[in-house]
């Protein structure tokens, strides 16, 4: 995630209470933590019945808005971000983000309606940083429009600069940070970005700031720095099991299985990031060819935690692909989908598409292609699944 969604949905969250029809109160730091965990379609549905009628509250507003914008649902982000601000019009984080929709509203629709929508995301980082001169999101975003904006909507490389030097004085990590993007991508100065990812690893005191170093070296090839850094984010985290994920997930797609395995195995077996890491140390043993063994551990994670979804869709998997057993796979993806909402991994539409095959082996081929059509509408793409998508098409249709 981006540092301005972080600090967006860090920032702004206090503990507060809302009631279910009929259940316990749900404490709001309880949906910011589903939020944090990437749940954002189970937050949402907590906070339908607080955001209607006459008495919803601004900050239930806000974070409906925030669910919606992190599910892309744009239009409704911007619906109850408007609502948000006209509820509480002093708070500069509720106009920063609706600036930002309007912003992202705006690549979209007629040339008209996204001149429009970009006055508007220019008037609402205004608006924030009239409220408070230093807030950090506000200036972030605002910088970030204008440096990568095209000069008709607003876009301003020059004033990026400047809000650079006001960052720097407010959140020193950010600055550099916000530096670092305008040397690599307005001057494509690659000695100036990496001093400014330096300086801001040595001054940053936020975990997800060392993260976002680590990722930016990570992707300019300098694999021993991004480890080094990544080292130093967890140090810093609050749970560090969980950065420790992160990595070892950043060492599996570089193909480095046993530095992985080492990162996986630091892991608290019993802790609340234990089933994850038992599912990594698995797929690390498939990767090496170890196919019964791999098949043993992915049962074992679901013998041990039976209601981890993530368990159930990768021994489902694996029924379909190992085991050839579509009728063993299908109730274990079903069961992956209808746990999805607290876990962001591996994404839904992947799991539709899983589900689609194996229907596909048992002959219902109108069930798959539902699953391939949703999995086509929740973005899934690529040249495999876009085969099975037309094969998959033609037989439900002959």
């Amino acid at each position: 995630m981006r540092p301005f969604f972080g600090l967006l949905i860090t920032t702004i969250l206090a503990v507060a209470t809302v009631t279910l029809g009929g259940q316990a109160p749900v404490e709001l730091s309880t949906i910011e933590d589903l939020m944090d965990e990437g749940a954002y379609e189970e937050a949402s549905a907590l906070l339908d019945s607080h955001v209607k009628g006459k008495h919803a509250t601004a900050q239930a507003l806000f974070l409906k808005s925030t669910a919606a914008l992190m599910l892309s649902d744009l239009e409704e982000a911007e619906e109850f971000g408007d609502k948000a601000v006209k509820a509480d019009r002093t708070n500069p984080e509720y106009w920063t983000q609706l600036g930002t929709i309007k912003g992202l509203r705006a690549r979209n629709g007629s040339k008209l309606k996204a001149i429009g929508r970009a006055k508007g995301a220019r008037k609402d980082y205004d608006k924030a940083l009239e409220l408070d001169p230093r807030c950090t999101v506000a200036l972030l975003s605002k910088l970030r429009y204008k440096l990568y904006a095209p000069g008709i909507a607003g876009g301003d490389k020059d004033e990026a600069r400047e809000l650079a030097g006001r960052l720097l004085e407010v959140d020193v990590a950010q600055g550099h940070l916000a530096r670092a993007e305008i040397a690599i991508f307005a001057d494509q100065d690659t000695t100036a970005y990496r001093a400014e990812l330096e300086a801001a690893a040595a001054v940053a005191t936020r975990a997800e700031d060392v993260y976002d170093v680590a990722r930016r070296f990570l992707a300019e090839g300098d694999r021993d720095r991004a480890w080094e850094v990544y080292r130093q984010a967890i140090a810093l985290d609050d749970h560090p099991d969980r950065g420790k994920l992160r990595l070892a997930g950043q060492m599996l797609r570089q193909g480095l299985l046993d530095e992985a395995e080492a990162v996986l195995r630091e892991i608290k077996i019993r802790g609340p990031q234990g089933p994850r890491a038992a599912v990594g140390l698995a797929q690390i043993t498939l990767r090496r060819g170890e196919k019964e063994r791999a098949w043993q551990q992915f049962q074992d994670v679901l013998q041990v935690n039976p209601d981890f979804p993530p368990g159930k869709y990768y021994l489902g998997e694996q029924y379909l692909l190992m085991k050839e057993d579509p009728a063993a796979a299908i109730p274990l993806l079903q069961e992956y989908l209808q746990g999805y909402v607290r876990q962001s991994w591996p994404p839904r539409a992947v799991a539709h598409w899983r589900l689609a095959l194996a229907q596909e082996q048992l002959r219902d081929f109108d069930r798959a292609w539902e699953n391939m059509k949703q999995a086509a509408e929740m973005g899934l793409a690529g040249d495999e699944f876009e085969s099975d998508e037309r094969r998959i098409k033609f037989m439900a249709e002959d």
